[in-house]
């Protein structure tokens, strides 16, 4: 299993790269996930970081090795729709992506996993994004789970650096918590 970054593949699409991956650069598409730090709280990481996607420390949708992507641009040439097709052991997904009129960084994420028989969705997650004023880093998500409970994610970079801290809570029931040191930006 990899991650690749939304924002990557938005920003890459819109380009005109082949390259499929993160909501960042090129060079990320090729750098893999480590995961989460081992010290990280495990209830509150289960909020940013599930199988379909993680949240922290970057935003980045799970792909699998030797799995082909396929990605379908909108008419301004951003991503638009990823379809990322099932494997031996794995299961279709795809991410539908949304824009603001000519923005180039999405404000909605729609991602579903589907059952063995490739049109059952089995699990989803909407993803609702909001970018600074000057559009460079995501200062908040909101996920709406497939059983509609909420999360909401507030970044709050340090100036001048990749750290910061991500908050994190569970509207649904109650669980908060931070995460603090290196956030990775997508740029």
């Amino acid at each position: 299993m990899r991650s690749i970054s939304l924002l990557g593949t938005a920003i890459t699409a819109f380009a005109g790269f082949a390259l499929m991956g993160s909501f960042a650069s090129a060079a990320l598409f090729k750098l893999p996930f480590s995961g989460p730090p081992k010290n990280a709280d495990a209830a509150v990481q289960s909020l940013v970081n599930n199988d379909i996607f993680s949240l922290y420390p970057e935003f980045r949708y799970t792909t699998f090795p030797g799995i082909g992507l396929d990605v379908k641009n909108d008419t301004q040439g951003r991503a638009s729709f990823i379809d990322i097709p099932k494997g031996r052991e794995t299961t279709r997904r795809t991410i539908d992506i949304m824009y603001k009129d000519k923005e180039k960084v999405p404000f909605i994420a729609n991602f579903k996993k589907y059952a063995q028989d490739g049109l059952t969705v089995e699990d989803s997650k909407l993803v609702h994004m909001r970018f600074s004023a000057n559009r460079q880093r995501c200062e908040f998500y909101e996920i709406v789970n497939h059983d509609h409970t909420r999360v909401q994610v507030t970044v709050q970079y340090s100036a001048f650096s990749s750290t910061g801290k991500l908050s994190v809570k569970d509207i649904s029931n109650g669980v908060t918590g931070t995460r603090n040191g290196e956030i990775y930006l997508a740029h």
